[in-house]
């Protein structure tokens, strides 16, 4: 009985995950159609053709909820520049902390009401739309953020915090820096200057931006639910194995 049942979940599971795989080429259409949709004009023509395909030029970053105040200083030079010369789109989140950021922006020339590339914004609350339109993305290093990267195929530039136990988010983004599929910036090296010239860098080298993107997904754990399961039915057998 217990085999026939395990038999009949694993079926359950492959058409599950093909089910997840329709669905997950289904939202990217989406997103793409949604983040061209919400930016105007050439710009966001520009995204809807080559989001998926050829570099874009897109990029999101984010922080974490609260925001990263080095990370957001960090970042204003290079979006103020795009909003000058439209070289990026950027969707950039700036945390809760982080409300000063539009007027740094506006400090250093940007007008933000103008700058139909940028998508500037307290939180992101539709994460995997985004997700699935960027080009690049720049973020801290934390695990679930790292998962989401890889199970998207991203590349990324990393941002560790150095606020954290034992300094992990510096190993998990050495884990895509050995890979390939990834670059880290550590804190204490984060400059606007060394971050734009990682971002042009990048932008200017699209095969290199594919290969990261490839190793990333490479390395991704898409089936953790069907792996957990198949743990549990190991112990459960073994308890009643032990029972007999």
């Amino acid at each position: 009985v217990q085999d026939r049942l395990q038999a009949q979940e694993e079926a359950r599971q492959a058409k599950e995950e093909e089910r997840q795989r329709a669905k997950e080429e289904r939202e990217k259409e989406r997103a793409v159609k949604s983040v061209a949709s919400s930016l105007t004009g050439t710009v966001g023509r520009k995204i809807g053709q080559t989001v998926g395909g050829a570099f874009g030029s897109f990029g999101k970053t984010l922080g974490g909820s609260l925001g990263a105040r080095k990370i957001n200083e960090s970042l204003a030079d290079v979006i103020a520049r795009s909003a000058q010369d439209g070289r990026y789109q950027h969707i950039h989140a700036y945390g809760q902390y982080g409300k000063w950021f539009p007027d740094l922006l506006k400090e250093k020339g940007a007008d933000l009401e103008k700058a139909t590339n940028l998508d500037i914004r307290e939180y992101i609350n539709d994460m995997p739309v985004c997700l699935a339109a960027a080009d690049l993305v720049i973020a801290r290093a934390g695990a679930i953020t790292l998962s989401e990267i890889q199970v998207k195929g991203k590349p990324s530039i990393l941002i560790p915090s150095p606020n954290v136990a034992e300094n992990h988010q510096y190993h998990n983004a050495m884990s895509l820096v050995k890979q390939e599929a990834a670059v880290m910036i550590e804190e204490k090296d984060l400059t606007p200057e060394k971050l734009t010239e990682e971002i042009d860098k990048l932008a200017s080298d699209p095969q290199r931006l594919a290969a990261y993107a490839e190793n990333a997904q490479r390395m991704a754990i898409a089936d953790a639910a069907k792996r957990i399961y198949s743990v549990m039915i190991e112990v459960l057998s073994a308890q009643k194995s032990q029972k007999a």
